[in-house]
């Protein structure tokens, strides 16, 4: 019998015999197989095409939706006295994002070296990335290194944060996932609004949470080995993708400071928290002195208002009219008369690094380090100092 391959392309091999078995099938048998696999496949590319169209729509969507809270923040950079471009820190901050780069001194001393510009660009880059609605900060740091001039002579430490209105879609990917429970109950909690707190730190830059009065999280920095960090740039091995990964739930009234190592490795952990209590607690009792003091010169200006009008019924609805109006003309008021305490407490902290940096006598934290490794150094670390100092607001 000929076979037609046209129609019966198929010879299988049996395995328990050593000829073959074959196949045959009627043509429209064959037809209908054909017809029902072609079907098939079309189904499934139709799916595949299906699921790429949703997952993409889902993905633009999660972006575009935004977190419960924002970041108020202040930040200051303080560049080495002796340095008479500024230092080579850099900063940026957004309403969901904050960033520092340290610029890699050594850098200076080579001729054409800049780590100031590449630092610089470095959180250019980072915040672009931020803005076209990239919410992975590794994934940020990657492509603020990409996009950096390859040509400039310098390298950089680097720890960007991001809030999130979800958690990071891979944790297997966290290298340092820290579990923290709000220390408030679970039904006051819950009624809080809150966003997630993603950040990537590469180096020995870093940031702290600090929730009613404690420190919850701290990241931990990168070294190669004492005094030698983790960085990214010219003639470096290290990649953003070394950095550490974290994430946290904040809430609102959270404080995140984010520093380079001029503040860290001249101030204790222990005296950083206690100044932000102190100016947290300045800035309340300001600002309830100043409640205090326009509501007395709205009670007396509504006052003045009621001696002044004469009919009664017009008075009625004057006064409804002018109680209103001088109300909002207080809430715009105390809007205006607010201040943000990170805003003073940056400053002095960022100059607090440098003084104490300074005092040949001074035990410092980088002091303290040096003999952990086997080193003696004595005095402050003075150095270009940067801070960031967030706090999580509502989002009206």
């Amino acid at each position: 019998m000929i076979i037609n391959r046209k129609y019966f392309p198929f010879i299988i091999k049996n395995s328990s015999k050593t000829s073959f078995l074959k196949i045959f099938l009627t043509k429209n048998k064959f037809k209908r197989f054909f017809n029902s696999k072609k079907d098939e496949k079309k189904n499934k590319q139709n799916n595949k095409s299906i699921k790429r169209y949703f997952g993409k729509e889902d993905q633009e969507k999660q972006n575009k939706k935004i977190p419960e809270l924002y970041f108020e923040a202040r930040g200051c950079s303080i560049g080495h006295p002796n340095k008479k471009n500024g230092g080579e820190d850099s900063f940026f901050i957004s309403k969901f994002s904050i960033g520092v780069a340290d610029g890699v001194g050594g850098w200076s001393r080579v001729k054409g070296g800049d780590p100031g510009r590449y630092a610089r660009e470095l959180m250019r880059y980072s915040k672009e990335s931020i803005e076209s609605s990239q919410n992975n900060p590794i994934d940020v740091l990657q492509y603020a290194y990409q996009k950096t001039d390859k040509s400039i002579l310098g390298s950089s430490t680097a720890v960007i944060g991001i809030l999130s209105s979800n958690c990071f879609s891979n944790p297997q990917k966290i290298k340092n996932s820290r579990n923290i429970k709000s220390n408030s109950n679970t039904q006051k909690s819950n009624q809080r609004k809150k966003a997630f707190f993603i950040a990537a730190n590469l180096g020995d830059s870093g940031f702290k949470v600090i929730r009613n009065k404690k420190i919850i999280l701290s990241s931990i920095e990168q070294t190669h080995g004492f005094n030698f960090p983790f960085q990214i740039g010219k003639n470096s091995s290290d990649k953003p993708s070394d950095a550490d990964l974290y994430e946290i739930e904040v809430e609102k009234d959270d404080i995140i400071i984010m520093a380079t190592d001029g503040i860290f490795d001249n101030i204790f952990e222990r005296e950083i928290l206690e100044k932000i209590i102190e100016y947290q607690k300045e800035s309340n009792q300001k600002e309830l002195n100043q409640k205090e003091l326009n509501q007395k010169e709205l009670n007396q200006k509504e006052s003045n208002q009621k001696e002044l009008n004469q009919n009664q019924f017009s008075s009625n609805q004057k006064e409804l009219n002018q109680k209103e109006l001088n109300q909002k003309e207080l809430n715009q008021k105390e809007l205006n008369q607010k201040e943000f305490w990170g805003e003073k407490l940056s400053k002095d902290l960022a100059n607090l690094a440098i003084e104490y940096g300074k005092n040949p006598n001074y035990i410092s934290p980088f002091s303290v380090n040096a003999l952990r490794n086997g080193y003696f150094y004595k005095g402050g670390k003075l150095d270009d100092s940067t801070i960031i100092i967030a706090q999580l607001k509502e989002l009206i």
